[in-house]
């Protein structure tokens, strides 16, 4: 049985709805393509609530269910919270 992720929620979700990495990608502004694989495959080191809120709108998912849902909590990657009014996707 393959464990709850961060990334894994996020792939299956995408793949679900028919979302392309590309796309997120250009959604979020991010400069490098590899951004957002960066995140589903748990390589990203941090991000800010503003990328993850613009994530969970684009998946349709519940923002809090990523940030607080206790079957991901090992596997989440550390949001910066500083960003809070923020928007920014770099």
């Amino acid at each position: 049985m393959q464990q709850d992720t961060l990334g894994t929620l996020l792939r299956d979700r995408r793949q679900e709805l028919g979302i392309s990495e590309r796309e997120i990608t250009r959604k979020l502004g991010f400069k490098s393509p590899t951004s957002y694989c960066d995140i589903e495959h748990g390589r990203k080191k941090t991000i800010t609530l503003g990328q993850l809120r613009v994530i969970a709108e684009i998946l349709n998912l519940d923002l809090n269910t990523l940030i607080y849902d206790e079957r991901l909590r090992d596997t989440r990657i550390p949001i910066h919270y500083a960003d809070f009014d923020k928007d920014e996707t770099a």
